[in-house]
């Protein structure tokens, strides 16, 4: 696979094809962030949005094309769609019981705590599984895990490593402190959510 996407990137068109794919990426990631431009410099924060984060993610997928071992990311939320009463109850998103069984697998951050790292080892005594249930809520997945898989000789695949752990936000503390938080001020990613994105950007042409 890294001889072919070597290949690939050799050819003469390889260039304008990958531009021309940055910049409809650029454009498509700024509309659904551009509630953090300013109303006076659209075209600079797409153009700050190209260099800082389209083009080093490009870089970054092509290393690992081109890498002699297999690189790759695994995405699991850990969230279905069920009744959290019971047969009834109107259906809403829960999280999974393996999400509480492999916690030591997450980069868990806080949202409660400021997205405080989630030590759940250095807890003094640690919490148990019912404790976890009541008092942790799988608020989202932020970046998924990233695996590698060394190649050996004749092809010989070896057991996955863990480079970067799947990097979650959560919820975690009582639940009068997480309603508290709940209650407050609407988060960026609320707003985001709730933001209606006009099509285009006027008055700005690449």
């Amino acid at each position: 696979m890294a001889e072919g996407y070597l290949a690939i990137m050799a050819s003469p068109q390889f260039s304008s094809v990958r531009d021309k794919h940055a910049k409809e990426m650029t454009v498509a990631l700024a509309r659904l962030l551009r509630i953090f431009a300013k109303s006076d410099d659209v075209p600079g924060f797409i153009l700050n949005m190209e260099e800082h984060c389209v083009r080093p993610a490009m870089r970054l997928y092509e290393k690992l094309q081109v890498s002699t071992h297999h690189f790759y990311l695994d995405l699991n939320p850990y969230l279905f769609w069920g009744a959290a009463g019971g047969t009834g109850s109107d259906p809403q998103i829960l999280a999974s019981e393996d999400f509480y069984h492999h916690l030591d697998d997450f980069d868990c951050r806080n949202l409660v705590q400021n997205r405080k790292a989630v030590a759940l080892a250095k807890m003094n005594p640690p919490p148990g599984l019912a404790e976890l249930r009541r008092d942790m809520y799988n608020v989202c997945t932020v970046t998924p895990a990233l695996y590698m898989r060394r190649v050996g000789r004749k092809d010989a695949i070896k057991e996955p490593i863990l480079v970067r752990k799947q990097q979650m936000l959560v919820a975690y503390g009582s639940q009068e402190k997480r309603a508290k938080f709940m209650q407050g001020e609407r988060t960026i990613l609320n707003h985001i959510y709730h933001y209606k994105i006009n099509d285009g950007f006027p008055g700005f042409r690449w």
